[in-house]
């Protein structure tokens, strides 16, 4: 990189960047401003030539503002190749009360030559290098602070109640007030003041008067508060608590105002295009948290609760009421001082929602010490009741003290039950199944060495000593044939493998088959639904149906029209398909099952699937904790449910204990019976 005095747009110097060697690497100049700026938008601009930037290559043009403001550096869709001189421009609003910083850069990835000149950045139509008038101080970046400013609570019963209210009015406020929409407020640091004060103050009063306070700072915006339309609504945000709030009737009517407004755009939220699930934007991670204080753990509480309040389909479907949550948990937060204490309530918290898709996705070096990263080295699965060695890892066949078929009666002394029992707080548990699933998984994790077990082998009771290896290092055998024929001309599909292109390329070959198999005990590689689909239905048939929520009511989910699989057509598969499931079916998978099962002479064989289906809306909790939720609604087109119900087999067909030492694939076993008979 350097200055170039022979190549130049305007001036009398250019900024060169080049690189001759076939690279992922980059380089280039970055500026952070020494001022923040005020005013409504900022666009950077620059002229900018190109000359054999590769096809893998890309010239990158960056504006970055921080904490998480905004950030476009024009990677995508990629710019490369050989042209004269061309303007380009990022435009972004200024939110100068939450920045804390402004980077501008300008660089290659990969091979090639670019040259840069004439950047220029303006705030409001004026160029910021002419004048000062928009220099401000930037703001403090809240999102490494250390410390809440929280003081020490005492978990009193009128505390938590106070607390609890105070949980649903700041998040009220969060996803429904104008002002606090913009991101133009630190709202985090807003709940850390309120906590201190609605915790000490001596009376309602004070506390009434504190939020009359936060609501006159905010301002006074124009909204619609008009009551929308809800007679399609699948499910609605329950406004209620307001009016059972100890306040005043002026409060609560200062409150109501904002239960409907509208937006067009939210700091908080995005939306995803085309599937209509909410994008959840604008959150601080506090990732360098490694035991966060009070203050960030009650934020941590109220940041999920609101989430699920305004933003999961599912809010009314969990076994303990979603408005009892903060009264539950409050304390547990309160008194969770130790890293190890905030890690397992937070889990706790999370499984409240019994969603698979919600559980503590991020692998905590704490956790770690409790659950252990080794592994007694086989795959346990569940059969009546019981959890049995399934698969030995392919290293440890030949001097393994297991066998396929071992039936775990105890883990160092304890039982699968005792220790479901310890770990069911801690599991996600939509249903049996997933608990089973999630269980079988726990068993065989160790944080020793070595492992004693109490197994039962072909009715005698053995005491062993197993080593507990390096769960990373654990390999089982996989079948990674998308298709394959089996006797009788049936043809095997293993959903875990099979493309789109597969299909395209096969489709005469699975239409002339016998009967079909769709082993969907895996999860899709690839989205083959419509693919698939359409080789096996006659015409376009309703298969599923979505409830969504958006800016323009958030919280309410409707119903979106009925989708549907297939095309009209003659030439489609006309013979009997039999489709496997079991508790591995989660998700995409239980998405594409739905659509399977619509064609004339299909049946499902298998068992309960985990029963969280949908897209999935992703955020931290403060510590950098990583977890999803569902985000969108799935039902069958009469509105039947199937978050924690799963996909329900046609033919219940669970493995057995006897099936698994034999290694026999007994689901597998009753479709193809299916596929042989004269039923229908």
């Amino acid at each position: 990189m350097q200055l170039d005095s022979l190549t130049s747009y305007a001036g009398r110097q250019s900024l060169f960047i080049t690189n001759a060697k076939s690279t992922k690497n980059f380089g280039g100049a970055m500026l952070h401003l020494p001022h923040n700026l005020s005013g409504d938008s900022i666009e950077l601009s620059a002229m900018i030539k190109l000359k054999d930037v590769d096809s893998s290559s890309s010239l990158g043009f960056m504006l970055r503002i921080d904490p998480g403001v905004f950030f476009d550096n024009l990677m995508e869709p990629k710019i490369n190749g050989t042209h004269d001189w061309r303007e380009f421009k990022i435009k972004a609003k200024l939110k100068p009360n939450i920045t804390s910083t402004i980077a501008l850069g300008i660089f290659l990835s990969g091979q090639g030559k670019i040259w840069a000149d004439n950047v220029k950045v303006m705030v409001d139509g004026e160029d910021i290098t002419t004048s000062s008038e928009h220099y401000i101080p930037f703001a403090k970046d809240y999102s490494r602070i250390g410390a809440s400013g929280v003081n020490e609570i005492d978990a009193t019963k009128k505390t938590v109640d106070r607390l609890a209210d105070l949980g649903r009015i700041w998040g009220l406020l969060k996803y429904r007030h104008p002002t606090v929409a913009l991101g133009e407020e630190n709202w985090d640091n807003q709940l850390f003041q309120s906590i201190n004060l609605v915790a000490s103050a001596d009376n309602k009063h004070e506390i009434e008067q504190h939020y009359m306070e936060v609501l006159d700072q905010l301002g006074i915006s124009e909204v619609h508060s008009a009551k929308p339309l809800n007679s399609d609504a699948q499910q609605t945000v329950d406004y209620e608590w307001i009016d059972d709030l100890p306040y005043t009737p002026i409060l609560k009517n200062r409150l109501k105002v904002y239960q409907h407004t509208t937006f067009e755009q939210h700091h908080y939220i995005d939306m995803f295009p085309g599937t209509g699930g909410a994008k959840i934007t604008g959150e601080f991670t506090y990732e360098h948290l490694k035991n966060p204080d009070v203050g960030f753990r009650l934020l941590s509480l109220f940041r999920y609760w609101n989430i699920i309040q305004y933003l999961s389909p599912y809010r009314s479907i969990t076994d303990t009421l979603w408005n009892d949550i903060l009264s539950i948990y409050i304390p547990k937060m309160i008194q969770a001082d130790e890293q190890i204490d905030y890690l397992f309530t937070a889990t706790a918290m999370l499984g409240e929602m019994k969603d698979a898709h919600t559980q503590l996705w991020s692998q905590h070096e704490a956790l770690k010490l409790i659950s252990g990263d080794r592994s007694i080295p086989v795959r346990l699965k569940y059969a009546e009741g019981k959890p049995v060695v399934k698969e030995i890892s392919l290293a440890h066949i030949d001097n393994s003290k297991l066998r396929v078929g071992d039936v775990i009666i105890r883990k160092n002394g304890r039982s699968p039950e005792y220790i479901l029992d310890s770990l069911r707080h801690l599991l996600p548990t939509p249903n049996q199944a997933v608990i089973e699933r999630e269980l079988s998984t726990k068993i065989a994790r160790s944080i020793d060495e070595i492992v004693y077990l109490d197994i039962e082998r072909n009715g005698e009771q053995i005491q062993l000593e197993v080593e507990a290896v390096a769960s990373k290092n654990l390999k089982f055998e996989k079948d990674t044939v998308a298709l394959k024929r089996l006797v009788g001309n049936i043809l095997y599909i293993n959903h875990g493998y099979i493309t789109r292109k597969d299909i395209d390329e096969r489709a005469t070959e699975i239409k002339s088959a016998n009967g079909l198999i769709i082993d969907i005990r895996n999860y899709p590689r690839d989205f083959v639904i419509f693919e698939l689909a359409a080789l096996l239905l006659p015409r376009p048939t309703p298969f599923v149906k979505f409830t969504h929520t958006g800016l323009k009511n958030i919280g309410d989910f409707h119903f979106t029209k009925t989708l549907e699989v297939g095309t009209n057509t003659e030439d489609y598969y006309k013979g009997k398909v039999a489709i496997l499931i079991d508790e591995s079916t989660q998700s995409s998978a239980e998405y594409h099952s739905m659509a399977y099962r619509m064609a004339p002479h299909a049946k499902v064989f298998g068992s309960q699937t985990a029963g969280a289906d949908g897209n999935t809306s992703a955020f931290y909790l403060p510590g950098g904790l990583y977890t999803t939720i569902s985000g969108i609604g799935v039902f069958y087109p009469d509105g039947k449910e199937t978050q924690r119900i799963g996909i329900v087999p046609d033919v219940l067909v669970k493995p057995t204990i006897q099936g698994i030492r034999d290694g026999q694939d007994e689901v597998l076993q009753k479709a193809l019976e299916y596929l042989d008979s004269s039923e229908k």
